[in-house]
């Protein structure tokens, strides 16, 4: 298991904090638009402010010359306005667990996003490799919403 934190002054999205919540929404109702790399996506509202998403998605091997569809499911819990707490039920990185906050910028216009959490693997056994995986796939979500919510406004 690796902690990761991802407090880094460049990961902000150019929108309000309003804005960036209409976002974290988007996931329950159009995950599929949200992040297009997946397939297969179903959300069960669990109650106001929970929910579980599953998908599939391709992810590299481990020699980086093919994929392999491999599914995945994440249970969110909102905690408006601060941010919202993910546990990986299934996939790659299965039973870990991060949180994602939100913090205004240049007077509300930015809002900055920061990801702390404990991460682990079946698949990646090595800290460094399971670190830079977990890295990788922060940032191509990172990437999706960035370009989601650009669509959103």
């Amino acid at each position: 298991m690796v902690f990761v934190e991802d407090i880094d002054e460049n990961s902000y999205f150019e929108a309000t904090l309003e804005s960036v919540w209409k976002l974290a929404k988007a996931h329950i109702s159009d995950g599929i638009k949200v992040h297009p790399n997946t397939k297969n996506n179903r959300t069960e509202v669990i109650n106001g402010t929970t929910f579980i998403n599953s998908w599939t998605q391709n992810i590299a091997t481990g020699n980086g010359s093919s994929t392999m569809e491999v599914p995945f499911k994440v249970k969110g819990t909102m905690f408006h306005p601060l941010g919202m707490a993910f546990e990986i039920l299934e996939g790659p990185f299965a039973g870990s667990k991060f949180f994602t906050y939100y913090a205004p910028m240049m007077g509300g216009s930015r809002t900055r996003v920061n990801v702390v959490g404990d991460f682990k693997s079946t698949i990646v056994t090595d800290d460094e490799k399971l670190k830079a995986a977990v890295m990788d796939f922060l940032q191509v979500l990172f990437y999706e919403d960035l370009q989601y919510l650009k669509k959103m406004t």
